[in-house]
């Protein structure tokens, strides 16, 4: 019977810590999609998505206090993904209790912090390139195809 207790005062517990980080993570999404909302054209509403999390410390410059901030890597799409699908990547720097977005230049970089913008750096580079050039080179086929035939059955 203890066992039984237990084990359902543990699957409880693994229940409130995820409520609690996916509570976390929806105000964050909140904040990014309201960002983008304003910073990003055709910007196509609730469709971020967070490509990895990472909390750590950073100095700010005009406080010189350390603040725990969250950095945030993210993945978004656009209206023009429809058809030509674009490399749409951010991070963001973000408050870890308001969670604001804060301006990374205001904080002294560290070598966390520089790891982790290096290493999203380039996301979206191979990012469906290969389908858009496809896309392309079908459409300039297509149109070096069909007209001559076109032009050629009109002058019959």
């Amino acid at each position: 019977m203890k066992r039984v207790a237990f084990c359902i005062f543990c699957f409880f517990l693994l229940f409130l810590s995820n409520v609690s980080t996916s509570n976390a993570t929806s105000r964050y999404l909140d904040h990014i999609d309201k960002n983008n909302r304003k910073e990003v054209n055709y910007y196509v509403k609730k469709s971020t998505v967070i490509v990895e999390q990472k909390e750590f410390s950073l100095t700010n410059n005009e406080k010189n206090t350390n603040e725990d901030v969250v950095a945030i890597a993210a993945e978004y799409d656009t209206v023009r993904d429809r058809f030509f699908k674009t490399a749409n990547y951010g991070t963001y720097l973000l408050d870890e209790k308001t969670g604001e977005i804060l301006d990374p230049g205001k904080f002294v970089s560290s070598k966390v912090y520089d790891q982790f913008i290096n290493k999203h750096k380039n996301d979206g580079e191979n990012d469906f390139r290969w389908k858009n050039s496809l896309i392309v080179l079908a459409l300039i086929f297509i149109t070096i195809l069909f007209i001559p035939i076109f032009a050629s059955k009109l002058n019959e």
